[in-house]
């Protein structure tokens, strides 16, 4: 199987409701939609994986510029298909993240776990990501 790597466009946006849902999220291809334009204007990224026309992964990346910690790449979303994992596609995503963030002046990258993805940190680890840190995440809705 041969696997590219690209950045999305408006045209995947629809096929990629089923790495939205993946995560655990309910696909709602307007918000998705507004979702990505606005990580377009900020100079974002959303790489996806294709094989054959199918869109198998993706990773999305972002810059984060903080006073302590200086400029840092971070992937916020990443996630392959259920039927093609194993098959160093996350793997792929994830270099792929990596080589983006650094054109971007990032000297490190960081990546968000959810305790409960056993599977998604032991990925990170075995991949040269370090375990630094455990906090709690609050949310508060701002707008109604």
């Amino acid at each position: 199987m041969t696997v590219s790597y690209k950045q999305a466009s408006e045209t995947d946006i629809e096929d990629i409701a089923p790495l939205v849902e993946a995560l655990g999220y309910d696909f709602n291809f307007a918000v998705v939609y507004k979702t990505f334009k606005s990580l377009q204007t900020r100079g974002d990224s959303l790489v996806i994986a294709t094989s054959n026309g199918q869109i198998l992964g993706m990773v999305q990346t972002l810059v984060d510029v903080r006073i302590a910690e200086g400029i840092s790449g971070e992937i916020v979303s990443l996630c392959v298909l259920p039927s093609f994992r194993s098959k160093g596609i996350a793997k792929n995503l994830i270099n792929t993240a990596r080589a983006i963030l650094v054109s971007k002046g990032c000297s490190t990258l960081r990546v968000r776990a959810n305790d409960e993805r056993k599977e998604v940190k032991d990925i990170y680890i075995r991949i040269g990501f370090e375990h630094i840190k455990k906090q709690n995440v609050l949310m508060q809705k701002i707008v109604q």
